[in-house]
């Protein structure tokens, strides 16, 4: 949705500008004005350190302060710089902080009252790529308007709040498709519901087509429902093994109300399908059953109306699948057999007799034997050895 424009004159301002923040920094008769911090990954101000305990943290943060109009914060990984920050100051207030890996531009914030971002940008490969304008009410932001590098709108989000200043929703409006100003260009819609502040719902507009998500009380899915128009296209619907937040979805269950067609997918605590049910009009047509040994699958039962087939599966040491038995209804009807990443053969089976063996390598058929009672009555060359 963002599209990548460069910003060339607004890139080179930035340079200029940083050209002389380096220079005043190279300067050798400036005083030294250095302090190390314990950091983090996001290069904050944790906690004052001496010089010699730097190597005793992951993240520490050099700050240089020579200049009260500017500042120069270095944030290291393990002895490697990760970071720049170039902060300037107007009259004591934070006015402009750009980040950098090396020389290259990553983001550029401006700030106004209360050390607030009235704006961001972002770059891509030293070009500005996206810049945000942010909108408050106090200490709340209202609203983010996000342009592209030659300033159209992309998008907007719309901020509101409880009584009590917590979230309570996020409304993001734009457009899709050219230029912003195309009248043929899609608009979408979303909006983002909180309750104490976690998000429980999504709503979802492109074009014809809407989408609804809910979450449950420990910000997992319960339910997604996908429309066309004002037709349902599919519903669907979680439940999870236990109330705890990382707990795996024990039954899923999918609706397509147009064609009357209901799934079921059961799971176990590791999060494999068991059971799968397919309903149509309310009859079964379809269930598949799932066994596992050691975390691999050791067999499939698939019941097709009057038919079951039986699916096996067979491993080496190193857990490779070495075999594959398919029967139905208790009758063989096909061998399957892994010799190696490449090399794989099958014997099919007709009224539990063999019939057929094919040889494949690498996907590709090499050969084929007709057989007749267990004796080989015909061959078909496909591909040299």
């Amino acid at each position: 949705m963002i599209r990548r424009i460069a910003g060339p004159l607004l890139l080179t301002a930035i340079q200029i500008t940083l050209g002389g923040l380096m220079t005043g920094y190279g300067s050798p008769t400036a005083a030294a004005q250095l302090r190390y911090y314990r950091s983090n990954a996001t290069a904050m101000l944790l906690e004052e350190i001496t010089e010699a305990e730097r190597d005793d943290y992951r993240y520490h943060l050099v700050r240089d302060q020579r200049d009260p109009e500017r500042e120069l914060r270095r944030l290291f990984e393990d002895g490697e710089e990760k970071l720049v920050q170039r902060l300037e100051f107007d009259d004591g207030r934070l006015s402009s902080k750009t980040e950098l890996t090396g020389e290259q531009v990553l983001r550029r914030y401006e700030y106004g009252e209360g050390r607030r971002v009235k704006v961001e940008e972002r770059f891509r490969d030293g070009e500005l790529d996206t810049r945000l304008e942010y909108e408050y009410d106090g200490h709340q932001i209202t609203q983010v308007s996000v342009f592209d590098a030659e300033g159209t709108r992309l998008y907007r989000d719309r901020y509101s709040y409880r009584d009590d200043g917590r979230l309570r929703r996020v409304v993001r409006e734009g457009k899709l498709g050219g230029d912003q100003a195309e009248a043929d260009a899609e608009r979408f819609h979303i909006e983002f519901s909180f309750v104490d502040g976690q998000l429980r719902s999504e709503w979802h507009e492109l074009g014809e087509h809407s989408t609804a998500v809910r979450y449950d009380a420990v910000g997992r899915i319960a339910q997604l429902m996908v429309w066309a128009g004002e037709d349902h296209e599919r519903i669907h619907e979680y439940r999870y093994h236990s109330s705890a937040p990382d707990s795996a979805v024990e039954v899923e269950r999918i609706q397509v109300p147009g064609r009357e067609l209901e799934e079921w997918r059961r799971n176990d605590s590791a999060g494999r399908v068991v059971e799968r049910v397919l309903m149509i009009g309310g009859e079964t047509v379809e269930r598949d059953e799932y066994e596992y040994e050691n975390g691999l699958l050791v067999q499939e039962r698939r019941y097709r109306e009057e038919d079951l087939r039986v699916v096996r599966y067979e491993y080496d040491e190193q857990e490779r699948l070495q075999e594959e038995r398919w029967t139905r209804n208790g009758v063989p009807e096909l061998l399957r057999e892994y010799r190696d990443d490449e090399r794989m053969s099958e014997l099919h089976f007709r009224h539990g007799s063999a019939v057929l063996r094919v040889e494949y390598r690498g996907g590709q058929r090499l050969r084929e034997e007709v057989l007749r009672d267990g004796e080989v009555v015909r061959v078909r060359e496909y591909a040299a050895e």
